[in-house]
């Protein structure tokens, strides 16, 4: 029994789902992307600094640049820390894929088929996003929707003919997904399961 006990204890933690896997890396990617801004900007505020001949605006670049380096540093500290969430694509630009995580923009509900939210997205050229996993009684006929859940896509098509007449998008486009909640605590738990390999992988040599 105890023998038992000690290899439960000692087991590895499941995997990370690969879709929450991907979606902590394109944190980080944006982690590293702010911290190359601010290093880029740190330098060019510098560089104006020095060439500044007029002593109070140099002491006004001085200043920035001091304050941009202690933000850096700031950003830095918070290296292992869970990163701000990433929004799922919309508009033009960005088309969803089934797995993809983020939050949602705001919303209003477009229809509802058999009790299933059709929500369009107010952002610029915004999607259409069908919520599965939310009665469309609890959504408000006329404000705008807003969620502060992450949520997966599960579907960017359907063959449900009751729903594709409400899914078209701006100017007939088909910009359409179907999206469904995400548990906060899951998420945080691997979080820090993802944070901690990291960790990890920087100590080795």
């Amino acid at each position: 029994m105890w023998l038992l006990l000690m290899a439960v204890m000692c087991a590895e933690p499941e995997p990370i789902p690969p879709e929450i896997r991907k979606y902590f890396e394109l944190q980080e990617v944006d982690f590293e992307e702010a911290v190359k801004r601010l290093q880029s900007s740190i330098k060019s505020t510098e560089v104006l600094a020095d060439a500044e001949s007029s002593s109070r605006m140099k002491s006004s670049l001085q200043k920035q640049a001091k304050k941009l380096r202690a933000d850096l540093e700031s950003l830095e500290q918070q290296r292992f820390h869970p990163k701000p969430d990433r929004g799922l694509k919309s508009g033009l630009g960005g088309a969803a894929y089934v797995g993809q995580i983020g939050t949602l923009p705001e919303c209003k509900l477009k229809a509802a088929v058999d009790g299933v939210p059709v929500m369009q997205c107010t952002a610029p050229y915004g999607r259409t996003v069908v919520l599965t996993d939310v009665d469309a009684k609890s959504v408000h006929p006329k404000k705008p929707y807003r969620s502060d859940t992450l949520w997966i896509v599960r579907a960017v098509k359907t063959n449900d003919e009751n729903l594709k007449s409400h899914l078209e998008g701006p100017g007939g486009g088909t910009g359409y997904y179907f999206v469904e909640k995400l548990d906060r605590k899951e998420v945080a738990k691997r979080r820090e399961q993802f944070d901690t390999e990291r960790r990890g992988e920087i100590r080795k040599p």
